[in-house]
């Protein structure tokens, strides 16, 4: 299977949303190493489904088509380490439950795979929709896009990923 799924209109357009975690499907080699009983229940359900217009919209729409539990696309590449939070992990250890995923640890081999083989295209395929965008409009606007339970009341939450990522005059409010 492809690890991304890209719908575009005919037009190049400067609004890019990116979903990470819109997919419960996990690899074979997944199934094959983690524990039965495991409950992989953290995606953002629905949301391919929910967002399924924004081709209509003229904006194009990115999303990857694993788990966030194979590997978490929207992490740092620097957390190869497999890390008890899953908040930081890019390949988690443990459910989002606190339990244990994995019978024994992955090796550097499966790990570095799941790196080249989703990944890695996820974001080469961003970059490229990024530039091909900033080509033809000057600038981008890139949305990431995730549904929140607990972690949030509000209805949209803007990230600047500590103010490297969008302007300060872009969240001055429009008089």
């Amino acid at each position: 299977m492809n690890p991304i799924e890209i719908k575009r209109s005919s037009s190049i357009s400067a609004l890019i949303a990116s979903i990470p975690h819109g997919s419960s499907q996990i690899t074979s080699e997944m199934r094959e190493n983690k524990k039965s009983a495991t409950l992989l229940a953290n995606n953002d359900w629905f949301l391919n489904e929910l967002y399924d217009f924004l081709e209509e919209l003229d904006i194009t729409k990115l999303s990857a088509n694993y788990s966030r539990y194979v590997i978490d696309v929207n992490r740092d590449i620097s957390n190869k380490h497999l890390h008890d939070e899953y908040t930081r992990s890019l390949i988690y250890r443990k459910s989002t439950f606190g339990k244990e995923i994995y019978d024994s640890p992955l090796s550097d081999e499966i790990i570095t795979n799941r790196i080249k083989t989703i990944y890695m295209p996820y974001h080469n395929r961003l970059a490229e929709e990024i530039k091909r965008a900033l080509k033809e409009n000057n600038r981008v606007f890139l949305m990431d896009l995730h549904s929140f339970y607990i972690q949030s009341t509000a209805d949209v939450v803007l990230g600047t990923c500590e103010g490297k990522t969008c302007s300060k005059e872009f969240f001055k409010p429009c008089l």
